[in-house]
């Protein structure tokens, strides 16, 4: 009688290790797909693309880094300058009509 509950004990005990190697096993594959799906996003959107549909590592893959910070920082103090007056406040202030010149005698 006790050989057979002894039997039963360590057959209970080697179904539960197959139920648990299933389930590391399980637990891994889900694990490893997690990182693929990340991996996948991660090389999707590397290409960002700008307003010209053109990605930003083409553009500047002919350029040297010196030469492409000079041309943003050209562009953008193009666009600063252009849009001055409409960021002045005292462009904003002055009225246009004052424009004649006054003579004080």
């Amino acid at each position: 009688m006790q050989i057979t509950q002894k039997h039963l004990k360590l057959l209970r005990g080697t179904s539960d290790e197959k139920v648990m190697r299933i389930r590391a096993i399980a637990q891994c594959a889900a694990g490893l797909l997690i990182v693929l799906l990340l991996a996948v996003i991660g090389f999707s959107s590397d290409g960002l693309r700008d307003g010209n549909g053109t990605t930003a590592s083409t553009v500047t893959a002919g350029m040297r880094a010196e030469e492409h910070r000079k041309q943003v920082f050209d562009e953008r103090r193009q666009r600063f300058q252009s849009n001055a007056e409409q960021r002045s406040v005292a462009s904003r202030a002055v009225e246009p009509a004052n424009q004649s010149p006054v003579v004080l005698r």
